[in-house]
């Protein structure tokens, strides 16, 4: 039973994440941006 249950979470999260592909771009860029501001912040 439990195998089953996180096939079906594998299959939604794969359906889920062609949803965001779109985005691929802002999340790259929101991620090297929040990168930079940290490293700012703990080392200048």
């Amino acid at each position: 039973m439990l195998p089953l249950v996180f096939s079906l979470l594998g299959l939604g999260g794969a359906s889920f994440t062609a949803v965001l592909v779109r985005y691929r771009h802002v999340f790259l860029l929101l991620t090297f941006v929040s990168l930079a501001i940290s490293f700012y912040l703990n080392y200048i």
